[in-house]
């Protein structure tokens, strides 16, 4: 029963997302104690269904609480693995201040699929900044690499990274619906929220190695990381 429960979630989160219409569903968002504190309620809803974001052991989301780095990589690598497990990085670190610190060794096999992904970067000196607030452009930075652009291409390290990455969020729909100061700690509300347009962002394909010309892909995120499900004429499958 609870395995139908949780099926039935994903498919009515999925509905709604992809703005079919569910006759007789009656959808709910009654999942955490502090639901009504949320106000990207959708958004948590199927994060929540697809097991990338989780509440509390107490039972509340506490959706104004801010997210670290660690805990960013973690949401970012959980959404683009959409259900597979995290490559285990088998003790090795691309930064110094991840591993030698109990509290966050935990996160590196997600920082270091993020790496692999092109999704994120230290913050100078070899560093992650695990435990620091992540910033909703540090945020859009590692959706943007989970959606294909590539960092080095688009300017995303350097002088003027901010300025670039938060053009292409712009584009890519990231900040839809939202109004945060970009610059400020991201809150776990704020971040299902961005983490939501993504799925809906198309992707982007290089044309060539070279010259950085992209294109948007025919799909978007949701329809990449999650090929068998799809609608079809109002008929979600």
């Amino acid at each position: 029963m609870r395995n139908f429960k949780k099926i039935l979630s994903l498919v009515l989160a999925m509905a709604m997302m992809l703005s079919v219409m569910v006759v007789g569903a009656g959808a709910s968002y009654d999942t955490f104690k502090d639901q009504d504190k949320i106000v990207n309620e959708e958004a948590v809803f199927l994060l929540h269904a697809l097991d990338i974001v989780e509440g509390r052991d107490t039972g509340d989301f506490d959706p104004t609480d801010s997210i670290n780095r660690a805990e960013a990589a973690k949401l970012v690598a959980a959404l683009n693995l959409a259900g597979v497990p995290v490559p285990n990085a088998k003790g090795v670190s691309s930064f110094t201040d991840v591993l030698g610190d109990g509290s966050t060794a935990w996160a590196n096999n997600y920082i270091e699929y993020c790496v692999s992904q092109g999704s994120v970067n230290g913050v100078g000196d070899n560093r992650f900044a695990p435990k620091a607030d992540v910033t909703g452009v540090q945020f859009a930075k590692m959706l943007l690499g989970i959606l294909g652009y590539k960092s080095d291409v688009e300017g995303y390290t350097g002088t003027n990274w901010m300025y670039n990455v938060n053009i292409d969020a712009v584009k890519a729909g990231l900040y839809r619906g939202l109004d945060i100061d970009a610059t400020a700690a991201l809150s776990r509300d704020d971040a299902a929220q961005m983490m939501y347009n993504a799925l809906k962002a198309k992707t982007v394909i290089y044309l060539t190695d070279t010259t950085g010309a992209l294109k948007l892909s025919n799909k978007n995120l949701l329809e990449t990381i999650y090929p068998t499900v799809y609608g079809n004429q109002g008929i979600l499958t």
